[in-house]
């Protein structure tokens, strides 16, 4: 039986990380996984942000409601890149990094409970109003990452065709892919090739 694999990328060691990951380039195309609503709850739910009745819950938007809210998860997470691409290259946070996350924030009315997934416990966040907003979620996570982690070890893949990000968790802060099987693997073979090649030409000219 063949195994159902997300066509999420989980590898950025970080919720708010993982959710700008959500716009990839494949085959130097650039593709946006969240391609409607529906795939916004789906990624919630495999990263561990909310549960199945929530899920259920913000899946009852109508049609019209659903466009609106799957447009403002995008602009949210176009705000959310710039931010994280400023910090991959050193620069310093600004306060208007800060004032989209402070803008969902504070429509926030929460209560949390903690959930087992995997076998690990995991506090999940639940919105009060009638309207459930999954940038809420996003929002959260993003402060955390501001004001929890190391900024420092926030990173773009050293693949220059590559959009993701990821927080260097890795021992000596030394990784430099998304993924090994994603864009090290191939960087690195393409990088022997280069210098196989030059080499061969090395010869040839001698």
């Amino acid at each position: 039986m063949s195994e159902n694999r997300s066509k999420f990328i989980f590898d950025g060691n970080d919720v708010c990380l993982d959710f700008i990951n959500t716009d990839i380039v494949d085959r130097g195309k650039r593709v946006d996984l969240l391609e409607d609503y529906g795939d916004v709850v789906s990624w919630l739910t495999e990263a561990g942000c909310i549960d199945p009745g929530t899920a259920e819950r913000m899946l009852k938007l109508g049609d019209n409601e659903s466009l609106k809210m799957l447009k403002k998860v995008r602009e949210f997470r176009k705000k959310l890149m710039d931010m994280i691409q400023a910090l991959s290259q050193g620069k310093p946070l600004r306060r208007s990094h800060l004032e989209p996350v402070n803008e969902i924030l504070k429509e926030d009315t929460t209560y949390s409970n903690l959930i087992l997934i995997n076998g690990n416990a995991r506090q999940i966040t639940h919105s009060s109003s009638t309207i459930l907003d999954p940038r809420l979620t996003i929002a959260h996570a993003a402060a955390e990452l501001l004001t929890k982690k190391d900024l420092t070890l926030v990173r773009k893949c050293s693949n220059p065709e590559c959009v993701l990000y990821f927080y260097d968790e890795s021992k000596n802060h030394a990784r430099r892919w998304c993924s090994m099987d994603r864009c090290g693997n191939r960087m690195k073979a393409a990088l022997h090739y280069r210098k196989k090649k030059d080499r061969s030409t090395g010869s040839i000219n001698r």
